[in-house]
C-alpha cells in the first residue's frame, strides 16, 4: 500500500479539509487520541503503552 500512497500528491485539500501524511512529530497526539473512549471503542487491537 506504501506504493500508492507515493501516487498521491500530498497534502489533499477540500473546501473544510487538509490531509497529510503522519510525521513523526504526530505521535504524542495521535497517542492521545487514540485513548479516548469513543475512539477505543472502535479498535480491537493495539499496543497497551506509547
Amino acid at each position: 500500500m506504501d506504493d500508492a500512497l507515493k501516487k498521491i500528491s500530498w497534502p489533499i485539500r477540500t473546501q473544510r479539509l487538509s490531509l497529510r501524511r503522519v510525521t513523526s512529530a504526530d505521535v504524542e497526539a495521535l497517542w492521545r487520541y487514540r485513548q479516548l473512549a469513543e475512539v477505543t471503542q472502535w479498535i480491537t487491537a493495539g499496543p497497551e503503552t506509547l
